[in-house]
């Protein structure tokens, strides 16, 4: 706990926004998919209407707004965000109760120019209720400062915030806010019991992540190069967690996402399984300290239908994660009205055969024909053939919108795939 705040905090309790790196990435989209799921729309309106009092209990009790107009600081507390958490810890009585103790304070030193001290603000009104107490001049214009003043600290929390703490014993380390923890364990250590270890464990220093995510109604499984599966075993209903390191949110919560670190590189399939019937999103981002990739994919799935994606991953690639790519065939699009019909979604047994049929004869037509521009006329005929079909059994009642939405997705499928 910073023990006067962090104005890093002020950029998310203002306005949602987390800033740069790995780690701050990974926490703005989890807290982005928790946002979504939740109805609150964004993740600003989540922090603030929720609202995450963990961000709001990290606010600085300090003087870190400058007028851009006069350069002065403005006075904590006016025309700031209240902090009174912190304010109510470091009250002299409560602070004077630690006299007597022995503390020791360890603090991360991260580089003279590391650390967001301070904010240039401008006043600038916001339609969406951002930046109520001030908008950082430039925040988010490549090439500028963005309003941002730095100085010491340990790349979150800012030295004069985390120092000459109750007259505690200082520590300093050179490391960061997210690394300290593994740097310092000598020194912890030494303190406890008088004795500094000769040997250190360092195994949870990542350098990459890859990231899954997906918006419902959907589970889904991650299967590795290696064959290693990470997610929902959709035979058993039970959790994969055969990657080494990795993580697995659980398929019975409303956000569901996968993250693997220091990922090997090769071709990796995700599964979905349709919880629901309805649109999804399902998001890959590959992470470091340099770069956040986003590669996203929408449609639509129903409860009777399961999704193959392929993606490649090469580490040593300028962007290491390629396009998702689903894989879907004439013989799944054949299961799928199979599945359809055996849960009445599809009412007569005609027109289940009349789709069967549309989809064998455009398979022995692409065993036929080789040209490439000949094929795409067929196919796309093809599918239009059976889109009309689909048409005119909706109106007719013989097939219900829920096997009408899962064929004109399997369409757009089929489109991509052959």
């Amino acid at each position: 706990m910073p023990h006067l705040g962090s104005p890093r905090a002020y950029l998310a309790w203002e306005a949602g926004e987390f800033g740069t790196g790995p780690f701050n990435f990974i926490r703005e989209n989890l807290l982005t998919l928790e946002a979504i799921s939740g109805g609150y729309g964004s993740l600003f309106n989540y922090v603030k209407n929720l609202p995450i009092l963990s961000i709001q209990e990290l606010l600085p009790i300090y003087d870190y707004l400058r007028e851009d107009s006069t350069l002065q600081l403005r006075q904590y507390p006016n025309n700031y965000p209240r902090n009174i958490f912190l304010e109510i810890l470091n009250e002299q009585l409560l602070v004077d109760r630690l006299d007597g103790l022995d503390v020791t304070n360890i603090i991360a030193d991260a580089g003279q120019q590391s650390t967001i001290k301070s904010f240039r603000i401008v006043n600038q009104q916001f339609l969406d209720g951002k930046w109520e107490h001030g908008y950082p001049e430039n925040y988010g214009v490549p090439f500028t400062d963005q309003g941002l003043e730095v100085g010491p600290g340990d790349n979150t929390v800012p030295e004069d915030s985390n120092s000459n703490f109750s007259n505690a014993e200082e520590i300093i380390i050179q490391s960061d806010h997210d690394g300290i923890v593994t740097d310092a364990q000598k020194a912890i250590i030494k303190e406890l019991t008088g004795v500094e270890p000769t040997q250190e464990v360092r195994l949870n220093f990542f350098q990459k992540y890859l990231m899954i995510r997906i918006f419902s109604p959907a589970d889904f499984v991650v299967i590795a190069p290696d064959g290693k599966r990470l997610g929902k075993d959709f035979a058993s209903g039970q959790v994969l967690e055969e990657i080494s390191s990795a993580f697995y949110s659980g398929f019975n919560t409303n956000v569901e996402f996968a993250v693997i670190p220091d990922p090997i590189d090769g071709q990796y399939q995700i599964e979905l399984q349709g919880t629901g019937d309805g649109s999804y999103r399902l998001v890959t981002s590959y992470i470091d300290e340099q770069t956040d990739i986003d590669n996203e994919f929408y449609g639509a799935i129903s409860t009777i239908q399961e999704l193959e994606f392929i993606f490649d991953y090469n580490s040593q690639n300028q962007n290491p994660v390629s396009e998702l790519e689903i894989i879907y065939s004439l013989n799944d699009f054949r299961d799928d009205i199979e599945k359809a019909y055996q849960l009445g979604w599809i009412s007569k047994e005609s027109v289940r055969g009349q789709f069967i049929h549309q989809a064998d004869s455009l398979d022995k037509k692409l065993g036929i024909i080789i040209e490439p521009h000949a094929r795409a006329n067929v196919i796309g005929n093809s599918l239009n053939v059976i889109k009309n079909i689909a048409n005119a059994h909706l109106k007719s009642s013989s097939i219900n919108q829920l096997a009408y939405d899962m064929i004109i997705s399997s369409i757009d499928y089929l489109l991509n795939n052959l």
